[in-house]
């Protein structure tokens, strides 16, 4: 048991070096909504309702229950990022008939309302026609040298002597869902009129296939793609973690294939955990498009995966618990030689080349001193600072050499959500040892589009405080 887990962390660590896997940083910035929306700040949530069937036209009519599971998933979405307060009417009339004097808060001065199509198939179970390549080989030995005495030395070679193609039958299942929901958000205004201000309809899929055992599932939503805003330029497509432990496995374990097996011939059980429930499906599709309302309408968080540069272990650990702060008290105390006191001026001024002259100046002190220290009192000499140039040199060349934990202060920053000293700290590696860097690019770009974000987040809520205001007053 031990040799295998010594093989697979040996493994572990030849599949980061080649793929050059690092751990990930999760960067979070507080987006604004699509659409700018004002004199809402209260929202009643009514009853979801479906339609009359229609096959030709493709819309299936929900039930009542798949009505209020889409109802609810759009509630649990927008309560998941606060913003407007979500009145259940439904729960308010309850209360008052347990107690007569229950009175709601505030005013409503918004409704979100939404219809329900449902759709979802058969099981369909087939196979498709598939091939495997196998092969017959002999192994030879020949003379491939000899040794100093002459005696010969022998190799072994793998010779193929016959290849041929299997065909057999690739059994899969599959099951396909679709969720059609329109939600639309009103406006009530002081003098009783009312105003459409949001509206998100969109398709969900979702297919479930099982292939030979392996079971697959994607939702999508059909004819909506993310328009290339700066969030979808700077986020990265790379997941958080390693490889998949199939991918790890096959690297050691043969192919079916390579072996002459026909296992894969055997017919796909039914395995009920593998294909989701009707149920289950229609509470992904629902959720699916409620984060769509949710991003049109409020503030939503867009989640970065960025990878942090060197392989200090400290700070991959502090990193991935997300200890932003103690992470930048190490990585200045780092930068500043283990000295607390530069490495508190550094985190406050974030003067690097001048920090670091001070630093390299006290370490050639200390170790002078060392050296003066052997020799008798009277042929000591007074330590003479390095000129300007020649310590300006020294310290870009240190910097030079931390430019890791550089980008990885800057990074930390960005974890805590101070983007101005973050940007801060981007720029001038970039500008000074890093220019031609992406990782201190794409940096930039996301602490000044945070920047940009926190403005726009900033005037949707003093929007928001504004119609509480109008709320209680028109009470």
């Amino acid at each position: 048991m031990r040799k295998i887990y010594i093989a697979f962390t040996i493994l572990l660590t030849m599949v980061c070096m080649i793929s050059g896997c690092a751990p990930k940083v999760k960067i979070k910035l507080l987006a604004p909504g699509e659409i700018k929306i004002s004199g809402i700040s209260k929202i009643a949530v009514l009853p979801f309702n479906s339609v009359s069937p229609n096959l030709a036209t493709g819309k299936y009519t929900a039930n009542k229950k798949a009505c209020e599971l889409a109802r609810r998933c759009v509630e649990s979405t927008l309560y998941s990022e606060p913003h407007f307060q979500l009145v259940d009417l439904d729960l308010e009339k309850k209360l008052v008939k347990i107690n007569k004097r229950a009175k709601p808060g505030d005013r409503l001065d918004g409704v979100l309302y939404g219809q329900v199509w449902w759709q979802i198939s058969d099981e369909y179970k087939n196979y498709m026609p598939s091939k495997m390549s196998l092969s017959r080989w002999v192994v030879r030995e020949y003379v491939c040298g000899k040794t100093d005495k002459g005696k010969p030395i022998y190799c072994s070679k793998s010779l193929v002597t016959q290849r041929q193609d299997n065909f057999y039958k690739s059994h899969y299942r599959t099951v396909t869902a679709s969720l059609m929901m329109s939600l639309s958000v009103y406006r009530l205004t002081p003098n009783g009129q009312v105003e459409k201000v949001a509206q998100v309809f969109e398709i969900a899929k979702k297919p479930a296939i099982i292939s030979n055992g392996h079971f697959s599932t994607n939702i999508e939503l059909i004819a909506f793609k993310k328009a290339k805003n700066r969030v979808t330029t700077l986020t990265t497509k790379e997941g958080f973690g390693f490889p998949d432990i199939s991918q790890l496995t096959s690297l050691w374990t043969p192919s079916s294939a390579s072996q002459g097996k026909t296992a894969l011939d055997n017919e796909v059980t039914n395995i009920t955990e593998s294909i989701p429930t009707s149920v289950g499906m229609k509470n992904d599709l629902a959720n699916t498009v409620s984060t769509r309302l949710k991003n049109l309408i409020q503030p939503h968080s867009e989640e970065f995966d960025i990878s942090m540069h060197g392989l200090d272990k400290k700070t991959q650990t502090m990193f991935m618990t997300e200890a932003f702060r103690g992470l930048t008290k190490y990585l200045a105390l780092k930068i500043a030689n283990k000295d607390t006191e530069l490495a508190q001026q550094l985190l406050d001024s974030l003067e690097f080349e001048e920090i670091t002259k001070e630093m390299l100046i006290r370490k050639m002190q200390g170790e002078y001193a060392e050296k003066q220290a052997e020799l008798p009192a009277e042929e000591r000499i007074p330590f003479v600072k390095p000129n300007l140039e020649e310590i300006t040199s020294s310290a870009n060349s240190y910097l030079d050499s931390h430019l890791s934990d550089i980008y990885n202060l800057a990074l930390s920053f960005e974890g805590i959500g101070d983007f101005n000293r973050s940007l801060e700290i981007y720029r001038f590696g970039f500008n000074e040892y890093a220019n031609t860097d992406q990782d201190f690019a794409d940096g930039i770009g996301r602490c000044t589009l945070a920047l940009d974000m926190d403005a726009r987040n900033s005037e949707a809520y003093r929007a928001l405080e504004d119609s509480q205001e109008t709320t209680k007053m028109s009470n």
